[in-house]
C-alpha cells in the first residue's frame, strides 16, 4: 500500500514537471537572457536561409561575394555560427 502511494506520488510530480508549457518556462528566463536568446534565434535564422539560398541557386560563396563587392570571408562569417554569442 505505501509502495503504491509513494508510486503514484511520484508519478504526479513527474507529470506535473511535464505539463508544464514551453511559454511558462520560458518566460521564467531573465529578460536579459530572452534577449540575447531571442538575437541568436534571429541570426541563425538569417544565416540558414542565406546559405540555402546560396546553395539553391548554386552559387559560390566567392560568387556572393564578387557581387556583393566584399570579401569571401565576410560571406562565410554570415553563414556561420558566432560561437562568441553562442557560448553567452
Amino acid at each position: 500500500m505505501l509502495r503504491n502511494r509513494m508510486r503514484s506520488t511520484f508519478a504526479d510530480k513527474v507529470r506535473n514537471i511535464m505539463a508544464k508549457k514551453f511559454s511558462e518556462l520560458y518566460n521564467k528566463i531573465p529578460a536579459e537572457r530572452r534577449a540575447r536568446i531571442e538575437e541568436q534565434v534571429r541570426k541563425e535564422r538569417r544565416k540558414i536561409a542565406l546559405s540555402e539560398m546560396r546553395k539553391a541557386r548554386s552559387l559560390t560563396q566567392n560568387a556572393i561575394a564578387e557581387q556583393l563587392h566584399i570579401d569571401q570571408g565576410a560571406v562565410y562569417a554570415d553563414e556561420t555560427i558566432d560561437l562568441e554569442l553562442s557560448s553567452q
